[in-house]
């Protein structure tokens, strides 16, 4: 019985720390245990969605002209430099950039195409 016990502990323990070595920024997307789950049997996804906080868009200048119908909508961004594109609620999609004009600035954010993340990540290695 002790031993079972002392199992659950250390199983227990090794699931938390797992868990803390997962980035807090895709918790607004994905549970804990999520996280866990996808870094142990699926580590393509997980290094997928990871590479997106960093890789997954990037700030362009509208230059002040009519917004084209390409542009999805207006999100709104405190800070420029600290941008999670899952807090916004915006997915990448397969084959296509996805634009969203930037709420008071004359700004755009472009998210990237998910072919264009890895390969964007691809080049960082």
């Amino acid at each position: 019985m002790r031993v079972v016990i002392i199992l659950c502990i250390v199983a227990l323990t090794a699931n938390m720390s797992f868990a803390q070595s997962a980035d807090s920024r895709l918790l607004v997307k994905y549970t804990a245990e999520e996280l866990v789950d996808m870094k142990a049997n699926n580590p393509e996804q997980y290094t997928f969605v990871h590479q997106c906080l960093t890789h997954g868009y990037y700030i362009a200048n509208a230059g002040g002209k009519a917004l084209s119908k390409e542009v999805r909508g207006e999100v709104e961004i405190a800070d420029l430099n600290n941008i999670n594109i899952f807090e916004l609620g915006l997915e990448p999609e397969e084959n296509r950039y996805l634009y969203y004009k930037i709420k008071g600035q004359d700004k755009l954010l472009v998210v990237r195409s998910i072919g264009h993340i890895k390969t964007e990540a691809a080049k960082t290695k």
